[in-house]
């Protein structure tokens, strides 16, 4: 004979209050701002976890692309080097320092060196080109007056270290060829006009950029809404509480130097919840200070606190982004590896090391072979090519 279920007793719908509506929100934002705080822990595991594992491969990567950096920066000066792999080589450069500060190791390494070694051999080829430049000038009959003029605006624009020089400067050496532009534009504004008036004369056709709009419109909304939140606020009984633990907690009224200090803390604290508008903050910290809460408010102040309470739930929604951003590198590290199965997560661990073991190889033999232009104009055609067949 088979087991008499026993049903359980249908609830009663009791209609919600603007009490029970606000403590139920009230109790969702704890759990929320609960869940922020133990995802917070569990960051700061994941990466005092991985960090030690990976740190050795990131470290023997890092040294290779560095070392490989160094060797094909000084190429950026070679005279015989073609313009079209001088320019591929600048990009080969530049990528890689890119990659070597985004790493969480690149404070062991000095970039700093790097780039300095790359602005003198690019300095060093400005002076190769400038210098042919001006025996090409020579070759063709120019005059020691215009050779010297050139010569002259190529240090000049060398020590130039701000775009106001520089504008001055182009201004100085070809402010006339602008001038006779100008008057040849004019005369030719007419026709253009016309153009662009067959083409485009219905003004309605223009519409604003709606990207600036909606911007705009966000920022708008936000400060109504902050306004509004404010007027609930300051109307409430809330605020009614705020002014008694601010008279219960103002320094000036302690005598006792350290009671005093943790008060203006304590004070600080109370007021950034303030302007924040986090209610349960308030609540928690009446309830330290005078044992109790009151036992209720009136009606029209749960409705009134009701979309303060609301507000501070979306805020704690969007706080797991702020995680991320106070633990550098978390979120790529949450994204690569994190897994609640501890198995997975060292399997994802075990992969990427041995992606870092054949990349810091493949970089080391390529550092090897690149000893002379030939080899390097190699590798550079290697990498346009894989770059072409990327896309």
């Amino acid at each position: 004979m088979g087991k008499i279920s026993k049903k359980k007793p249908l609830k009663k719908n009791v209609p919600a209050t603007p009490q029970s509506l606000f403590n139920e929100a009230l109790e969702r934002y704890q759990r929320f701002k609960n869940q922020n705080a133990k995802f917070a822990d569990e960051i700061q595991d994941m990466m005092a976890r991985i960090l030690p594992q990976i740190e050795p491969c990131e470290m023997q990567l890092l040294q290779a692309r560095y070392q490989l950096t160094e060797k094909i920066i000084p190429f950026m000066s070679k005279k015989t080097l073609p313009d079209y792999a001088r320019e591929e080589l600048r990009l080969w450069i530049f990528d890689n320092f890119e990659q070597l500060g985004a790493t969480p190791f690149s404070s062991a390494i000095d970039i700093a060196s790097l780039m300095q070694a790359y602005e003198h051999h690019t300095s060093l080829h400005i002076d190769n080109a400038n210098e042919k430049l001006l025996k090409k000038m020579a070759k063709n009959g120019a005059s020691e007056d215009e050779i010297d003029n050139v010569r002259s605006f190529a240090e000049k624009i060398n020590d130039v270290s701000t775009k106001e020089e520089h504008d001055a400067l182009f201004e100085e050496v070809f402010g006339h060829l602008n001038t006779e532009n100008d008057q040849n534009n004019e005369e030719d504004m007419t026709d253009d006009d016309d153009f662009f008036e067959s083409l485009f004369g219905d003004d309605k056709a223009f519409t604003e950029d709606e990207s600036i709009d909606d911007t705009y419109n966000s920022y708008t909304n936000e400060e109504q809404e902050l306004k509004k939140l404010t007027k609930l606020f300051s109307q409430s009984a809330i605020n009614k509480l705020f002014r008694r633990m601010s008279r219960a907690l103002h320094p000036d009224l302690e005598q006792d130097p350290t009671k005093k200090e943790e008060k203006h803390h304590k004070m600080v604290a109370l007021i950034d919840a303030r302007d924040q508008k986090d209610i349960a903050y308030i609540l928690q910290t009446y309830k330290e200070i005078f044992g109790q809460l009151p036992e209720s408010f009136p009606e029209e102040d749960y409705t009134q606190l009701l979309p303060l309470i609301e507000h501070m739930i979306e805020k704690v929604k969007k706080q797991r982004q702020d995680i991320f951003d106070e633990i550098p590198f978390s979120e790529a590290a949450y994204k690569m590896f994190y897994d609640k199965i501890r198995k997975k997560e060292n399997i994802k661990i075990n992969n990427h090391i041995k992606d870092l073991e054949g990349r810091a190889k493949k970089i080391q033999e390529e550092t090897q072979k690149i000893n002379n232009i030939p080899q390097l104009r190699e590798c550079i055609a290697a990498r346009s090519l894989a770059r072409l067949n990327f896309f």
